[in-house]
């Protein structure tokens, strides 16, 4: 039951990292992609419209997915903004801390 109303409420987003929120309280998030088999990994924003089957503005991405089908990612939602700002902002935080951190993985860098 909480599989499908999750799925229901974040569509192909797993809110894990953040716990239940309402997400009309913002005015989006910061998100990571995940290639389970590899690690490889793209950090990316959305606005909380059409969001819930959004995959990436990266074609590069949308190739692997197209490929390999969903389930051979994850797609985590791992910080929300409210405003467009502070989400331009975080995003480009969370991809320079992640270049120093873990380069090697980091697809935003292909």
């Amino acid at each position: 039951m909480d599989e499908i109303y999750n799925y229901l409420t974040f569509g192909i987003w797993d809110n894990d990292a953040l716990g239940y929120f309402n997400y009309d309280r913002y005015h989006g998030f910061v998100y990571r992609i995940t290639e389970k088999e590899t690690g490889r990994f793209y950090i990316g924003k959305k606005e909380f419209k059409n969001w819930k089957t959004y995959t990436s503005s990266s074609a590069v991405v949308n190739q692997l997915i197209k490929e390999n089908g969903f389930d051979a990612f994850t797609f985590e939602m791992i910080e929300l903004y409210k405003n467009e700002k502070d989400m331009i902002i975080g995003e480009r935080s969370r991809i320079n801390k992640e270049k120093v951190l873990n380069e090697h993985l980091l697809i935003n860098l292909n």
